[in-house]
Order: structure tokens, then sequence, then C-alpha cells
């Protein structure tokens, strides 16, 4: 997989939560992770509400149901190349490994807060039709 999250700083204390994933499905440490019911984590796709970033490489098939996901912590994540993000801005997920400012959402903004979809706050900016990595405030939800 490419643009995987890069661990920018954890703070002291706060570990990772375990997640359920399928056997089958292969999973890239820092990977940004989709939820989905029931309480079982895959890797991002589109938008999504977000059950965290893989703590760890998982393969598929190899017979492990469970991988650990940051919840909290500094991050350098990967932002598409469609509108500016700018700093303090929500950012949700958008793609395999991608976030995006929470404005992309429009008229469904508050809808994405309550859903669960905000990956971070992002403590820094990208100009529009950019892709670049950002710093993203992951416990900042």
């Amino acid at each position: 997989m490419a643009s995987e999250a890069v661990i920018v700083e954890l703070q002291s204390g706060m570990n990772a939560i375990d997640q359920t994933v399928a056997d089958g499905v292969g999973i890239s440490k820092g990977a940004l992770l989709a939820q989905t019911d029931p309480r079982t984590a895959a890797s991002s796709t589109t938008r999504e509400a977000f059950a965290g970033i893989a703590v760890a490489d998982k393969e598929a098939d190899d017979g492990a149901l469970n991988l650990g996901s940051h919840q909290t912590g500094i991050f350098d994540l990967r932002a598409t190349s469609g509108a500016a993000i700018a700093a303090g801005e929500k950012v949700i997920l958008s793609g395999a490994n991608l976030v995006t400012g929470i404005n992309v959402m429009g008229e469904f903004a508050d809808k994405a807060l309550s859903a669960g979809y905000v990956v971070g706050t992002a403590l820094e900016g990208t100009a529009a039709g950019t892709a670049e990595t950002i710093e993203v405030d992951i416990g900042r939800r």
C-alpha cells in the first residue's frame, strides 16, 4: 500500500486498542482503518467512519483476527489533491490512506462529525490542488 501514516509523536501511556480484522485481508502498518460492524476494522477506501491507524503489518491468510490500532497521537497523513485544508480543520478519510478537510462535505459536515468520520485535527494546512503530507492530531476529534 502507499501513503501509510507515519508516527510523529505518541502520548505517553496511550496505547493501541484491539480491532477485529478479516483473516483473508492484508493490512500495512500505518494504514488508515475504517470502522465496520461489529467492531471490525478494514483498510480505508472512501469516506467512512474512522477506526484508527494500524500498529503493525497483518498478512493475508495468516490466521490473525485481531490488530492493534492507534487512537491518539500525531501522525503525518497524506492529504488528497482536492480542496485546501486549513490548520485547525477537522479531516476525514477520503480514500486509501488519504484524508481531506471536512469542509468538502458541505451541508453534510455536521453529519460527518456525529457519524465518527473525523480522523483528527490538521496541525498544518495544504493548498488546494496539491497532494501533501500534513501533521494530524488523531486524538483531537
